[in-house]
């Protein structure tokens, strides 16, 4: 195996990990962009500090982000008599125009349900209340990318209002991602923005003290017990049918908005690596220009009477370190697109995620395509073997 590896020329080296350092840089960052933006409406809904609970986020089946409404009265009617009910609080999710200059989203949520879910601090003016209809308040990072100070005048359109609003911003608030990247409202501040009467909210999140108590909620929504205690969540998405409330359970936000156009998420994750499979062509190449670069050298070997498969084992030992390598390192090259790279979606910055599932499939993707590529290569000399 040394005596084959001392004839592999460097150049050649270089020119293949080059390739395969690219080709795995290009996956990573594609498929984690797509893994953001599918997450980002659930990391925007859906409060971190709730994570280690059995939680019901309610909303309404709709088929745009940020669009859909559910009656706190029914809400009220749905949970009736259930126990253990830790907590529950209400926000308005609702895209509107600052100043005539970009879309941002205006978060309409009770001071006391923020100072549970956001670990925030008020950077200039005065805490956030519900008690200043005009009043709003503005997240750390939209406060910096657009100079805006407290006692400002701001203009919000909507495309829910027939004519702007016209605000006075009460505070700049620090409270992380994604809250620095939204304007904070009272309810009522919002569900006017958005055009609706009292009673209307995007969604509740409802808390339960037990996982018993949890399934004994969607029970009573109809839903499978046996199928909700498998999820960590759910997110029942309400439809009005006439009279008739017809819930549907998903386990995330955007897989419901998703599927409202007809494509679950496992078609959504199909058509990520569908796309990435047009790269096998060049993944293919690279397998074979390890071969086929060094041929004159290789075919040398193989007039000695070295086997075409033990030529075949080491260059595939050395692909399997490229490949390695170069994973290894595309994974600090990503990183560095994503700071370089500005991608937002309605104000929220996209940064790569890069989960251990996505890290391992490209792995094996990359790796599977490259070895074939190397096994399709037929090394000969002066005598014939069959590989």
């Amino acid at each position: 195996m040394i005596e084959i590896l001392k004839l592999i020329n460097i150049k050649s080296c270089i020119l293949i990990f080059t390739s395969m350092l690219i080709t795995s840089t290009v996956l990573l960052t594609v498929l984690g962009y797509l893994q953001s933006l599918y997450n980002i409406y659930e990391v925007i809904a859906y409060p971190e500090v709730f994570r280690e609970k059995p939680v019901v986020v309610v909303s309404s089946y709709a088929l745009a982000p940020f669009t859909s409404l559910v009656s706190t009265d029914v809400l009220g009617n749905m949970l009736r008599d259930v126990q253990d009910v830790e907590y529950i609080f209400y926000q308005i999710l609702v895209i509107a125009y600052i100043n005539n200059s970009r879309a941002v989203i205006v978060r309409g949520i009770e001071a006391k349900d923020l100072k549970i879910i956001a670990d925030y601090r008020i950077i200039d003016g005065r805490d956030i209340d519900g008690h200043c209809f005009y009043c709003i308040w503005v997240g750390k990072n939209i406060a910096e990318e657009l100079n805006i100070h407290v006692g400002d005048v701001i203009v919000l359109s909507s495309p829910f209002l027939s004519i702007p609003l016209i605000l006075r911003v009460s505070g700049i608030i620090d409270a992380g991602y994604p809250y620095n990247y939204e304007l904070l409202s009272s309810i009522s501040l919002a569900q006017s923005i958005r055009g609706v009467a009292k009673g209307y909210v995007s969604m509740a999140v409802v808390v339960f003290s037990s996982r018993e108590d949890y399934l004994v909620f969607v029970e009573r929504l109809g839903l499978d017990r046996d199928r909700m205690s498998l999820m960590e969540r759910a997110i029942v998405a309400l439809k009005y049918i006439g009279r008739e409330i017809r819930p549907h359970v998903y386990e995330h936000m955007t897989e419901m908005l998703v599927s409202r156009l007809g494509l679950p998420r496992d078609i959504y994750i199909l058509i990520s690596f569908a796309t990435a499979f047009i790269m096998s062509i060049g993944l293919y190449m690279i397998g074979q220009s390890i071969a086929t670069m060094n041929s004159h050298n290789l075919e040398i070997l193989y007039e000695q009477g070295v086997s075409s498969i033990k030529i075949k084992i080491s260059l595939a030992i050395v692909l399997v370190i490229f490949i390695a390598t170069s994973i290894k390192l595309s994974l600090i090259t990503t990183k560095m697109l994503s700071n370089i790279i500005s991608l937002t979606i309605v104000g929220y910055p996209l940064k790569v995620a890069i989960s251990k599932d996505i890290l391992l499939a490209t792995s094996i993707y990359i790796l599977f395509f490259t070895l074939i590529g190397l096994a399709t290569v037929k090394i000969h000399g002066y005598r014939e073997e069959t590989i």
